[in-house]
């Protein structure tokens, strides 16, 4: 980019790269001037965490929970500093335009343009962030944070997406930890609604604004909302308690889950939901049945349909929804009348948030009411016309949870997920003109990669691929540079090494590569470690890379790539046993100048960054990692050392430091055992994993890669995975898990 401008003066004049603010602070906090009447209390502890943070990221502390607190404290020490920067600047000056002058011009604020350079963001032509960012709110402290999806900085845009493909695992992760974060008590929130939308308690303003949505001719007003809800409130006893039967209720093994049509995760021999009015104990009562006590026990007089009232409730918010924008814009307009000219404008989202706060609804209720960060598509008609499928509706689970805390009361704890990456990339096309870069961005995969062919057909002729001559100008570029390969130059040994072994034995199948002894001590490690086949079979497989890398002088590098990551005290990739299989391997092969390196999440920069020295030293070096912790886009090539015999690709271009660097010189990619998120393992999955799994399954289900019942067998299988039961069995599904070789 720099040399494309040709001028240092003119990059920065119109180039911002924008990072998160917790890496902006780390970096910069304690080497920035700030005037001593801005050294508050938390700016000064802030610098203090910062610098025992960077103390202990530099030392390379072994207490990852230490540095992880670090970490949080900063978080919020950042917040709060920049909270009190957006307080004194608004009590200094009126409008954005002052404040942000103030801070380009007045030495007293400079500092804070040093630190966050956000507040210059409107000012730049090219604006380079991740996609994790681009995701996330921008704080600008010179007027209110606001989302990029939903502001003008998109309209009409060029953006360009780098490992465009890869970026949808990273969409997907934002969108499950924005729905978890606003996870609420369903029923709950609709009595508050019902509770607190009185006219008679809100000021002339808002009421005005009401009445203007009253007289506009909109389908949803004041009237037909609360004639909606009090005809659910009327029909399914919503003020009062709902319970579940105690003695039929185990604690999270009771779900909903709705993605157009309800599936049903109930404990073993249960099919049906029946919910009753308990007159003489004033509440709901929630059974769950199996089909002949359902059927015995059902009384159409008094039973609730519950899955009605949850359909009902979700086109109320719905309604709600689209209400409260129009209240609020309304309302937006009528205070912006009569305020002066110098003043700021409110905006759309801080009449919205007045609205919904005078409605007396916690942070998370608000978040969820509003949760769709796509709110705009909806007046895009050629976009979503008759789009019911899964990437536009998204999906929502109910969980049925009880507790001594709210005894009297069965909450209904709901996950709302209203965006899906596809319908991300769809908004963002009917904004900007988006291209994506990224040489697998055509891999026709849903789990991998955005569904092409969805959004071919939502786009019709707006969707473009790469052209075909310009695949065989690369085609060709290409070819010419690997030429070494064709000419014999380089040469590829491949060893297959299988897993698919019958009456596997560990310690017989290491003495086909290794000395007797050290074979019997090798397998009494793994067999100690572990008792399943595959396990041991795949420990028996990294031992014989390690024997291979150790015994070739040629091979200074290798990296060994599998779906388990190393952890201590994993019996299925022990990092203990893994280090001592690595000195097995040097006894055998007579190796002492080599070693195994273990590369995290935690800490990966820095741990890849000095991997790389190390590497560039001429250290012989065994790589463990996993494929997702590598994940896309990561530049693994180390500096070659001086004197060593390389073989260069492409034609040296002077200046290209491309040159310098060479590649690992063996891999080891182990075997792809899931397409979902694997739920073969001794640990429940998290609460995010769950909902990845949920999407995997969607999406899968809408390329055509299964059926409904298999969907529904594997939307249960996800359920039982998060809640640890023993009591699901599911039928085995081969074509879900993939098997093969090991190379």
């Amino acid at each position: 980019m720099r040399a494309a401008y040709g001028s240092e003066e003119l990059y920065k004049r119109n180039v911002l790269r924008l990072r998160s603010n917790f890496d902006e602070v780390v970096e910069k906090i304690l080497g920035i001037e700030v005037p001593e009447e801005m050294k508050t209390d938390a700016y000064l502890k802030l610098c203090k965490d910062v610098s025992l943070y960077r103390n202990a990221v530099e030392k390379r502390y072994a207490d990852k929970e230490y540095i992880k607190e670090l970490a949080d404290r900063i978080t919020e020490g950042g917040r709060q500093l920049r909270y009190e920067i957006t307080k004194r600047l608004k009590n200094r000056f009126q409008t954005k335009t002052q404040r942000k002058n103030a801070i380009r011009t007045d030495a007293k604020y400079k500092w804070i343009g040093k630190l966050y350079p956000a507040v210059f963001t409107d000012d730049y032509k090219i604006i380079l962030m991740s996609v994790s960012k681009f995701m996330k709110r921008n704080s600008i402290l010179i007027d209110s944070s606001y989302e990029f999806l939903n502001s003008d900085l998109i309209e009409n845009a060029v953006i360009v997406i780098d490992e465009f493909d890869a970026t949808k695992d990273t969409i997907q992760s934002e969108l499950i930890d924005k729905s978890l974060a606003m996870q609420e008590d369903y029923i709950q929130l609709f009595r508050q609604i019902y509770r607190t939308l009185n006219p008679n308690d809100f000021s002339s303003s808002m009421r005005q604004a009401m009445d203007e949505v009253e007289k506009s001719g909109n389908r949803n007003t004041f009237t037909t909302l609360m004639d909606e809800a009090r005809k659910i409130a009327e029909n399914y006893h919503v003020r009062l308690s709902i319970k579940t039967k105690e003695d039929l209720v185990d604690q999270r093994q009771i779900f909903l889950f709705n993605d157009g049509s309800f599936h049903t995760v109930l404990k073993e021999g249960a099919q049906y939901i029946r919910s009753s009015l308990n007159k003489e104990d004033n509440r709901i009562d929630v059974f769950f049945e199996g089909k002949d006590d359902f059927f015995k026990n059902r009384n159409k007089e008094k039973d609730i349909v519950l899955y009605s009232l949850l359909r009902e409730i979700n086109v109320f918010f719905l309604h709600f929804r689209l209400f409260s924008i129009e209240w609020a814009r309304n309302y937006m307009e009528i205070i912006n009348s009569s305020r002066s000219g110098i003043m700021d404008a409110m905006n759309l989202e801080n009449a919205i948030s007045t609205i919904l706060k005078r409605l007396e609804l916690a942070n998370k209720q608000r978040d969820l009411l509003m949760g769709e960060t796509c709110q705009m598509i909806r007046n895009n008609r050629e976009l979503i016309l008759e789009d019911r499928s899964f990437y536009q509706v998204g999906m929502e689970y109910y969980e049925f949870e009880d507790n001594d805390s709210h005894h009297d009361n069965t909450n209904l704890k709901f996950v709302k997920v209203y965006d899906t990456p596809e319908k991300i990339m769809l908004y963002l096309a009917g904004k900007a003109t988006v291209f994506g870069i990224s040489a697998t961005a055509e891999v026709d995969t849903v789990v991998g990669n955005y569904d092409l062919r969805y959004l071919k057909e939502r786009l019709k002729d707006r969707f473009h691929k790469t052209p075909g001559y310009l695949k065989d100008k690369t085609r060709t570029a290409l070819e010419k540079r690997w030429s070494a390969y064709a000419d014999g130059e380089i040469n590829v040994h491949g060893e297959v090494i299988s897993s698919n072994i019958q009456g596997f034995n560990a310690e017989d199948y290491c003495k086909t590569f290794m000395d007797a002894e050290f074979a019997r001590y090798a397998s009494n490690i793994i067999t100690n470690i572990t008792d399943n086949e595959y396990q041991i079979i795949r420990y028996c497989n990294v031992l014989q890379s390690m024997c291979i890398f150790n015994r070739n002088e040629d091979i200074q590098s290798m990296l060994y790539l599998g779906m388990a990551l190393p952890k201590k005290n994993n019996p299925g990739m022990d990092e203990g046993v893994l280090q001592q299989l690595f000195e097995y391997s040097q006894m055998e092969t007579q190796q002492s100048n080599s070693s195994v390196c273990f590369l995290k999440s935690d800490n990966f920069e820095q741990d890849k960054e000095e991997l790389q020295q190390r590497l560039s030293c001429g250290e012989k070096i065994f790589v463990m990692s996993s494929y997702q912790t590598i994940g896309a886009g990561q530049n693994l090539q180390y500096k070659i050392l001086k004197g060593k015999k390389v073989v260069q690709l492409g034609e040296f271009t002077e200046g290209d430091k491309r040159f310098l660097y060479k590649d690992f010189d063996a891999l080891y990619l182990g075997n792809i055992t899931n397409m979902t998120v694997n739920t073969y393992q001794d640990e429940t999955i998290t609460s995010h994993d769950l909902l990845q799994m949920l999407f995997q399954i969607e999406e899968l289900y809408e390329n055509g890669e299964m059926n409904y019942s298999e969907k529904d067998q594997m939307l249960k299988l996800a359920f039982r995975s998060y809640t640890g039961s023993d009591q699901f069995t599911l039928n085995k599904m081969d074509r879900l898990q993939l098997t093969g070789q090991i190379f």
